[in-house]
């Protein structure tokens, strides 16, 4: 939870700067459509969580036009594939 500190979580614990991932995702969708990449298909293999797949998919947007749209997810197990 935000404000927790750090020796405070239980381990093992997933911890990860919020505004510097929403940053990088939206840095993908941007160079992709920059270099002609229209369709995009993240992994979540790495993060594993419902909100960071909304978060690669540019919060629901994405295939206006202006950067490439994310048409699915590739995941590595049945269980990420029920996240998502």
């Amino acid at each position: 939870a935000a404000g927790t500190r750090l020796g405070d979580l239980a381990t093992p614990a997933f911890v990860v700067s919020e505004p510097a991932f929403r940053m990088n995702c939206a840095s993908v969708l941007k160079t992709a459509s920059a270099n002609g990449v229209t369709r995009l298909r993240p992994h979540v293999k790495t993060h594993k969580t419902k909100e960071g797949t909304v978060i690669q998919a540019g919060l629901g947007g994405g295939g206006d036009g202006r950067r490439a749209e994310v048409v699915g997810f590739v995941v590595s197990t049945l269980p990420e594939l029920a996240m998502v």
